[in-house]
């Protein structure tokens, strides 16, 4: 499946510490026109596109949504999926204009709706946000009695790892209808530098909770993912690998993002991205997976160095 993750704009009505988007580089506009999303959507579905990610910053900021909506899935779309916070899904408004458009009943667009806590305070400091996170839970209901289906993506901090396994309970009984649970090592950016040193926590401590979590899940039927925007070595995920396999099977192929400064392919897995980003332990080359991986952020490395980094004797998979 051919993939566009479509940025429709900058703004946003959170302003999360790790967040990989930020503000709009110097001279590039803050979004784009309707006129000009809607010559997108057909233009990427015409180059065989089968696959599209409305997101942002916030994509509920655009009154338009439910028209790209509609039309991507006019154009063909076989996927739909909008990459949201919720916030502003706490009042049904944007969720009635979309069933509007869906007089035959053929849009079936998914919601990732980005939730970093469990605990209030804990995703008030990291979306820097007050008064936001009981809105995001209410759009999640909103959009599930809507009829629209509901993935969380969940972003591993300092701040929230010990929970994970907590967390995935709470979504389990909260909102059971939830498709999965997508969870994300943090993205480094550079400017951020300085904010990520106090929230990116030390990865081999993370894995037992991430693991009893996803254990959890996969026990109560619920899918957990993993985002390859901020993948990792797999000996720093013994036990659930196979979230790892997962990921690059799926994203390893023609995935496209666009935004109004650039339209480039997505690099994770490229060999050129890994060798400027990346590093790896001298111990890694007699590892049984050297070739498949990436290796560990340079960033994280200048903070907790690589001899978390154990060389596998044969390969997990």
């Amino acid at each position: 499946m051919k993939k566009f993750y479509f940025s429709l704009l900058w703004d946003c009505n959170e302003d999360c510490l790790f967040c990989a988007k930020g503000h709009a580089p110097p001279g590039a506009k803050s979004r784009f026109s309707s006129e000009e999303i809607l010559r997108t959507i057909f233009k990427k579905r015409k180059e065989g596109f089968d696959y599209i990610s409305f997101d942002g910053g916030e994509p509920t900021l655009m009154k338009d949504l439910p028209k790209f909506i509609a039309f991507a899935i006019k154009c063909g779309f076989e996927e739909v999926d909008i990459l949201t916070n919720a916030v502003l899904l706490s009042d049904s408004k944007i969720l009635n204009k979309i069933k509007a458009y869906d007089a035959h009943k053929k849009i079936k667009a998914d919601f990732s709706v980005s939730l970093h806590s469990h605990k209030e305070e804990v995703s008030d400091y990291l979306t820097s946000s007050k008064n936001t996170f009981h809105k995001t839970l209410k759009g999640i209901e909103n959009i599930l009695k809507c009829g629209f289906t509901v993935s969380i993506y969940h972003v591993i901090t300092s701040q929230n790892y010990k929970d994970l396994p907590n967390f995935a309970k709470f979504i389990l009984k909260k909102f059971p209808a939830v498709d999965d649970i997508t969870f994300s090592y943090i993205f480094p950016v550079a400017d951020k530098s300085a904010a990520l040193k106090e929230i990116y926590p030390k990865l081999l401590p993370v894995r037992p909770y991430l693991k009893k979590a996803v254990e959890i899940l996969e026990k109560n039927n619920t899918e957990a993912r993993l985002s390859g925007c901020g993948i990792i070595p797999p000996c720093l995920m013994k036990g659930i690998e196979h979230l790892l396999k997962r990921t690059h099977r799926e994203d390893d192929m023609e995935t496209i993002t666009c935004n109004t400064s650039v339209t480039n392919k997505i690099p994770f897995f490229s060999e050129i991205f890994n060798k400027e980003n990346k590093i790896k332990s001298p111990k890694c080359v007699n590892c049984a997976v050297n070739d498949f991986c990436g290796g560990i952020w340079k960033f994280y490395a200048d903070i907790y160095g690589v001899k978390e980094l154990k060389p596998y004797k044969k390969s997990p998979f």
